[in-house]
C-alpha cells in the first residue's frame, strides 16, 4: 500500500541507516550463510532469529520516537510492541522475516524496507492470532482445562529451589523399601512391561534402539523416542498377525495399550500455565491429546531431568525436579501424587512426589543393560489414571468437574456440579493442598483438603454449629483416599531422611569420634537444650523440629515405629578419609571432630521441643499464608551414626530368637547367623501422620475480603465474622483459632443493604465438652503474620511457660487483619506504600515477628507509626482501630496480652466500636 506522506518525511529526517548497520553486524556474526540455509530454520531455534528480534525492537523504538498522528499507523506501535513481547517469549519460524533481511542486507532504500516491514507486521499478526486460537483448541481438548493458571509472581529457577530447601526440609525421604515392588512390580500391566524389555533386550543391538555411549541429554531422548516408536507402540500393533497370535498376546499382556506418549521442549515458552517460561526436559502425556510442540502442565503426567552430569549434582537437579513437580500441582491442586525420575548419565533415580513429600528408589545403574528403564517407560505409558495419582471420584465434563457427596439428613449422595477455576489454592507441594471450587451456579463452595485423621472433624463441626449466624452451612461433604492407602506397602525409617536444608540454616550438634565409641556433647537438660536454640537463632539460623507442621510444609514424622537391623561395628568409625554428605554436597570433615546437623541431633532425641521458624515466602491475600502448628508427639531413634548399616533379611530373624534390652539394643539366644564384629540393635520406622483427602460443601458462597469496593462493606464483613466468633464459642462451645483473611469471607451482593460477612474454615477449631477442651490448647495454630503475640512467644519460651490458646487470642487475629487491611489496600494501582512494614509481621523467625509486632503495638509507635499508614480511604476506620487496640493492649494505661475470664470484657467494646464505625460510614 501507498506509504503515508508523514512516514515518508519522518524517514528522511530520522532515517533507519544506524539500525540497518546494527542488524548486518549482528546477522553477520551469528550466521555465516546468507542463503536458504537461515531462514529455513525450522521454529524453536530462538537463539537463531536474536538478530531479527533486535530489529523488530529497534523499529519498534523508532516508530515510538514519531509520535505519528495520522489514522493509519496511529497503533502501529503498539502492533510492534505485542510482536517484540511474542518474539522474545514464543519459538518462531524464520522464513516470513526473509525479505525484510534480505532487503537491508542488499543497502535497499528505507521506504521500501519500510513496505516490508508493513507487511510482515499484518503477516506475523495473522499467525500470532492462529497460534492463540490453537492454544484455546488445545485447552478445550486438554482433560485437566478445568484447572486455572497460576497467577503467583514470577520467580527465578533459583529463587524457587532455595524455597524448596526449606519448604521439603525433613520430608524428603531416598531409598524407600518397597517402592519397586509398589510401583512396577505388583500392577497387572508390570508382566506387559516384562515382555517389553525383553523385546528391547533382543533388538538392542540395532542402531537407532543402542543406548548413547556417550549419554548427553539430546542423544538420550532420541533413544528414548526411539524405545516409544519401535518398542511400545509396536506393541498396539496387531494388524499383521493371526488371530491365534492375537490370542496369545491377549493372554500374556492383558490387552494393556500404551495411551500415553513421552514429550520434551526445546525452548522456553512451550510449557503453559506454569510460574515462569520452562524448558522441559522430559515429559509424559496423553496420546490423545493435539500434536502441537506447545503443551501444559495440567496435562502433564510424568516429569523427568536428563543429565550428563553424576550423581554428585544431585541436589541441583533434585530441587529442579522439584520446582517442575511445583507447577504440576499448581496446574493440577487435586492431583494426589506425580511420578519423576532423574537420569545423571546412566544411574537412574525414581520419585514419587505427594503432599506429604517426594520419595525414592535406590539408584537404578542402567548402563550395561537397560531392561529396568525400557520397564520404566513402558509402565508410566501403562499406567492408569489412578496410579498416575488422579482421582477417580472426580469426573470432568467440559469445563466443570463433578463429584457426588454426602448430604445432611438424607442416605443418598448428591452430584455437586463446580467451575473449572479454583478459588483457592496452595502453592506449597508439601501441604494440606487446599484447594476451593465454586458452584457453577454461584450459591455454594467446596473445599478439597488433607484433613488430619481422628477428633472431631469438620463436618461434626459445622454440624455442631449449624445455628450459629454468620458461619458457613454444610451442604456435602465426602472422605476420599487417605495418604495411608496411597503409600500402603512402602517402608520409611530415619535413615532414609535427606536433608534439604542450606547448610548456613542449619544448627549443629558437635560429635567427638574417639576410638569406637561415639559421644554426642549435649546438655540432659531440656532447659539448657531449649537455650542453645534460641541463642542459635539469634543469629539467624532457624531449624524446623520433624513434629512441627506449617500449612504449607507440613512435616510427617511423629511418631517412630521399631524395627531390627544390623550393623556392624568394626565399621563404625570412619577412615581418615571419610567424608560426611551434607545439603550442599560432599564435605571432607576431620574424623576426630565433626559436626552433625541438629535435624538429626532432633530426630535422635526424645526432647522435640518446639522451637522458631522461619516463614520463607511472601504472604499475600490470594495467596494461601502458611500456619503452624507443634505438635506433641515426641521422637526416638537410635543414636547410630553410621551411614550405610548392613541389614541382614528380615527371613533370618526370628521372633524366638530375639528378646528386648534396655538401651534400645536386643540380645540373641542364638547368634549363629551373626558374623563377628557385629551387633542387633533398633532403629526406627517413620510413621506418617494419618491424613485423608476429603471434600466439603458449604453455603452460602461468598468472595475473598480483598475484593470489597467500600470500607462499608469490609467493616460490615468483619462485624459478621466477629459475632458469629462470639457465638461459635458461647453458644457452640467451639474455638476457632485460625482467623486471617483468608477465613472471613464477604457475601455476594449489590445492594449496602446486603452487606455482610461469614466465617468458615473450621480445621483447626477445638471443640469443648464439659468445658474441657477436646485436644491441645498449647498448640500453636493459626496463620503467622495474623498470629497474638503470646501464641508466637509459645515457641520460644522457656518449658513451663507455654499459654493456653484463647478467645483473646482470635480477637488479637482478628485485630491483625482489620490493620492489615486498612495499611494494604485502598493505594494508587494498588500498591501499597508500606509492603516492608507488612513484611516484618510474617517475615524471620517467630522471636523475630513477635518482637517487631510487640514494638508496632506499644504506646507511642502505633499511634505515630502504625496508625499514620492506614490509607487515606479509611480515614473514618482510624476510631476502630483505635478502639480495638486499646481494648486489647492496654488496660489502667498498662500494656497487657492477658486474657480476662469474661468474654464480653472484650467482645462488648470491640462489637460496639465497629456498629459506631459502620453508622458512621453510612452517614
Amino acid at each position: 500500500m501507498p506509504l503515508n506522506n508523514d512516514i515518508v518525511e519522518y524517514l528522511e529526517e530520522k532515517p533507519l541507516t544506524s539500525i540497518f548497520e546494527d542488524f548486518r553486524i549482528i546477522y553477520n556474526a551469528s550466521f555465516h550463510d546468507l542463503g536458504d540455509k537461515v531462514f529455513g530454520n525450522p521454529r524453536g531455534q530462538v537463539v537463531s532469529g536474536r538478530p531479527l528480534i533486535t530489529l523488530i525492537c529497534q523499529l519498534s523504538h523508532h516508530v515510538h520516537r514519531g509520535n505519528f498522528e495520522y489514522s493509519e499507523c496511529a497503533n502501529l506501535y503498539t502492533r510492534m510492541s505485542s510482536i517484540c513481547s511474542w518474539m522474545e517469549t514464543t519459538p518462531f519460524d524464520m522464513a516470513p522475516f526473509e525479505p525484510i533481511a534480505r532487503l537491508i542486507l542488499d543497502h535497499a532504500p528505507d521506504l521500501e524496507v519500510w513496505q516490508s516491514l508493513m507487511q510482515l507486521i499484518d503477516t506475523l499478526q495473522s499467525s500470532i492470532k492462529e497460534s492463540d486460537n490453537q492454544s484455546n483448541k488445545l485447552v478445550a481438548n486438554s482433560i485437566f482445562r478445568r484447572v486455572g493458571a497460576n497467577h503467583r509472581a514470577e520467580k527465578t529457577m533459583e529463587e524457587l529451589k532455595k524455597s524448596m530447601r526449606h519448604e521439603l526440609s525433613g520430608s524428603v525421604f531416598m531409598n524407600v523399601k518397597g517402592f519397586w515392588k509398589k510401583y512396577f512390580v505388583t500392577p497387572k500391566w508390570s508382566k506387559h512391561c516384562v515382555l517389553l524389555s525383553k523385546e528391547y533386550e533382543a533388538r538392542s543391538g540395532e542402531a537407532n534402539l543402542k543406548f548413547p555411549q556417550d549419554p548427553v541429554e539430546s542423544d538420550v531422548w532420541k533413544w528414548m523416542k526411539a524405545v516409544e516408536d519401535e518398542i511400545l507402540n509396536a506393541s498396539n500393533d496387531t494388524s499383521s498377525i493371526t488371530a491365534i497370535e492375537k490370542k496369545r498376546l491377549s493372554e500374556s499382556r492383558y490387552t494393556h495399550a500404551i495411551e500415553a506418549t513421552q514429550c520434551h521442549t526445546l525452548a522456553k515458552g512451550q510449557m503453559e500455565g506454569g510460574q515462569t517460561d520452562r524448558q522441559l526436559d522430559y515429559f509424559i502425556k496423553r496420546s490423545d491429546l493435539p500434536n502441537s510442540d506447545r503443551h501444559h502442565w495440567r496435562d502433564v503426567l510424568v516429569v523427568g531431568e536428563l543429565t550428563k552430569l553424576p550423581t554428585s549434582a544431585f541436589l541441583d537437579k533434585f530441587l529442579q525436579l522439584c520446582v517442575y513437580m511445583s507447577e504440576v500441582f499448581l496446574a493440577q491442586p487435586l492431583r494426589h501424587f506425580v511420578h519423576g525420575l532423574i537420569l545423571f548419565g546412566t544411574q537412574l533415580q525414581l520419585w514419587v512426589f505427594d503432599r506429604s513429600g517426594p520419595y525414592c528408589e535406590s539408584i537404578i545403574d542402567v548402563g550395561k543393560s537397560q531392561k529396568k528403564l525400557v520397564h520404566v517407560l513402558a509402565a508410566y505409558m501403562l499406567m492408569s489414571d489412578k496410579e498416575h495419582g488422579i482421582d477417580p471420584n472426580i469426573r470432568y465434563e467440559g469445563d466443570k468437574m463433578i463429584i457426588n457427596m454426602k448430604i445432611p439428613g438424607s442416605v443418598e449422595m448428591r452430584e455437586f456440579v463446580l467451575d473449572s477455576t479454583p478459588l483457592v489454592f496452595q502453592s506449597a507441594v508439601v501441604s494440606r493442598g487446599t484447594t476451593v471450587y465454586s458452584s457453577v451456579e454461584k450459591s455454594y463452595v467446596v473445599k478439597f483438603s488433607r484433613k488430619i485423621c481422628g477428633g472431631t472433624s469438620e463436618v461434626d463441626l459445622l454440624q455442631i454449629a449449624k445455628d450459629v449466624v454468620g458461619m458457613a452451612k454444610l451442604e456435602g461433604w465426602r472422605d476420599l483416599v487417605p495418604i495411608s492407602t496411597l503409600r500402603k506397602g512402602l517402608k520409611f525409617t530415619h535413615k532414609m531422611v535427606k536433608n534439604t536444608r542450606p547448610a548456613e540454616q542449619v544448627l549443629t550438634t558437635l560429635v567427638v569420634l574417639s576410638g569406637k565409641s561415639i559421644q554426642v556433647l549435649k546438655s540432659t537438660s531440656k532447659a539448657g537444650s531449649r537455650k542453645r536454640k534460641s541463642e542459635s537463632q539469634k543469629d539467624g539460623n532457624a531449624v524446623e523440629p520433624v513434629s512441627k507442621q506449617t500449612r504449607s510444609g507440613i512435616k510427617e514424622i511423629p511418631r517412630s515405629v521399631p524395627v531390627v537391623e544390623i550393623s556392624s561395628q568394626s565399621n563404625r568409625m570412619a577412615p581418615s578419609s571419610e567424608t560426611t554428605s551434607s545439603a550442599d554436597g560432599n564435605l571432607g570433615i576431620s574424623p576426630k571432630i565433626q559436626r552433625r546437623s541438629s535435624r538429626l541431633e532432633e530426630l535422635r532425641t526424645s526432647q522435640s521441643i518446639g522451637v522458631k521458624r522461619r516463614c520463607q515466602q511472601s504472604v499475600d491475600v490470594n495467596e494461601r499464608p502458611k500456619r503452624i502448628h507443634h505438635s506433641s508427639h515426641s521422637v526416638k531413634v537410635a543414636t547410630d551414626v553410621v551411614e550405610n548399616p548392613v541389614t541382614f533379611p528380615e527371613k533370618n530373624l526370628s521372633h524366638s530368637s530375639i528378646s528386648s534390652q534396655s538401651g534400645g539394643l536386643l540380645s540373641l539366644s542364638t547368634s549363629d547367623f551373626i558374623p563377628p564384629g557385629f551387633k542387633i540393635e533398633t532403629v526406627k520406622c517413620v510413621e506418617i501422620r494419618k491424613r485423608q483427602q476429603a471434600a466439603v460443601a458449604i453455603s452460602p458462597f461468598g468472595k475473598s475480603i480483598s475484593e470489597f469496593e467500600t470500607p462499608l462493606e469490609v467493616i460490615i464483613g468483619l462485624y459478621d465474622a466477629i459475632k458469629a466468633h462470639r457465638s461459635l464459642l458461647l453458644d457452640a462451645n467451639i474455638l476457632h483459632r485460625d482467623i486471617s483473611v483468608n477465613n472471613v469471607l464477604l457475601k455476594q451482593c449489590e445492594d449496602p443493604k446486603d452487606y455482610g460477612g461469614i466465617l468458615i474454615d473450621l480445621d483447626l477449631t477445638i471443640l469443648f465438652k464439659e468445658g474441657k477442651p477436646q485436644g491441645k490448647l498449647e498448640a500453636m495454630m493459626g496463620t503467622i503474620q495474623f498470629m497474638a503475640l503470646e501464641i508466637l512467644q509459645n515457641s520460644f519460651v522457656q518449658p513451663g511457660t507455654v499459654v493456653s490458646h484463647s478467645y483473646r487470642h482470635d480477637l488479637e487475629s482478628f485485630f491483625y487483619v482489620l490493620l492489615w487491611i486498612c495499611i494494604r489496600f485502598r493505594w494508587p494501582d494498588d500498591k501499597s506504600p508500606h509492603s516492608a512494614f507488612l513484611r516484618k509481621w510474617y517475615s524471620g523467625t517467630a522471636e523475630e515477628i513477635y518482637s517487631n509486632k510487640k514494638i508496632h503495638m506499644k504506646k507511642g509507635i502505633f499511634g505515630d507509626k502504625v496508625m499514620e499508614r492506614i490509607s487515606p480511604d479509611f480515614e473514618n476506620v482510624k476510631y476502630l482501630v483505635w478502639k480495638f487496640w486499646k481494648t486489647l493492649f492496654y488496660k489502667d494505661e498498662k500494656f497487657t496480652t492477658g486474657t480476662a475470664a469474661d468474654p464480653d470484657t472484650l467482645y462488648g467494646p470491640i462489637i460496639k466500636a465497629f456498629e459506631k464505625t459502620i453508622l458512621c460510614l453510612k452517614s
